[in-house]
């Protein structure tokens, strides 16, 4: 899960315009676990958002900077990479876009899991 939160946040912070901050917060209920972080950036399109967590989706519609021909090394694996973790424990991610919430993404785990025993 480590991966999975620095990867997040690592993304807002490449992604997020530069001057203003990331927020990053964590609640926990009796059932469940959430784990938000959210930047202000552009809004993503929703055709873009709905690819966000499949690398080769996402690059078969990106930007021509975003398929590394303006010279970035990044592959884009780290949201592919975090959904997977996520997915391994039982969770879900998402992410939104809005002009007035920026963009944010929402894990939620569950507290128990069908590999973890109650007193575990």
């Amino acid at each position: 899960m480590a991966q999975a939160c620095s990867n997040l946040i690592s993304n807002a912070i490449e992604h997020g315009r530069p001057d203003s901050p990331v927020r990053i917060s964590i609640e926990g209920g009796a059932g469940e676990l959430v784990f938000q972080v959210q930047n202000d950036a552009d809004v993503i399109p929703p055709a873009k958002l709905r690819t966000f967590f499949d690398p080769v989706k996402r690059f078969a519609i990106g930007s021509a900077h975003e398929r590394g021909e303006a010279g970035t090394a990044n592959l884009g694996l780290g949201l592919y990479v975090v959904k997977e973790i996520v997915k391994a424990h039982q969770g879900s991610v998402s992410v939104t876009s809005s002009e007035a919430e920026g963009v944010r993404f929402v894990v939620k785990l569950p507290r128990r899991t069908p590999h973890r025993r109650g007193g575990d």
